[in-house]
């Protein structure tokens, strides 16, 4: 397994990189409107999506940024091309798209894409395996 960049303030640029293409699977426990209307933007024609759903927070609800609304939308916009799972344990986070894996502590959201001390590891040429640890959720 090949690490090919680590991001220790990751910012919208590597979020622009994970989600452009044509098909990407990600396992957040959160997501922002924000990053989901970036992703309707990017033109994704596939997406697999494992998160928690706004009623499985156990979290004071001004840190909930859950917000179904844009994740309606988007399932709207993308029909069946977008298979949903909600996971209430949920707490990892990994983005593959390709043969290009991404795993590390950035949610998907605008704040965990914002430049602060998040980590995200990129990871190359090794799908199978991060194809598993994806099907293990």
């Amino acid at each position: 397994m090949e690490i090919e960049a680590i991001y220790s303030y990751p910012d919208r640029g590597v979020l622009k990189e994970i989600i452009s293409g044509n098909q990407i699977n990600v396992a957040s426990p959160f997501y922002s409107s924000a990053s989901l209307n970036l992703i309707a933007k990017h033109g994704i024609k596939r997406m697999v999506f494992i998160t928690r759903l706004p009623t499985q927070n156990i979290m004071p609800s001004a840190f909930i940024e859950n917000d179904p609304t844009p994740l309606a939308e988007l399932f709207g916009e993308m029909n069946n091309q977008l298979k949903l799972y909600a996971l209430p344990s949920l707490h990892a986070k990994l983005y593959m798209k390709d043969n290009v894996a991404w795993v590390g502590s950035a949610n998907l959201t605008m704040n965990g894409f914002s430049g602060k001390p998040e980590i995200v590891i990129r990871f190359k040429d090794n799908e199978d395996y991060w194809s598993q640890v994806f099907s293990d959720y």
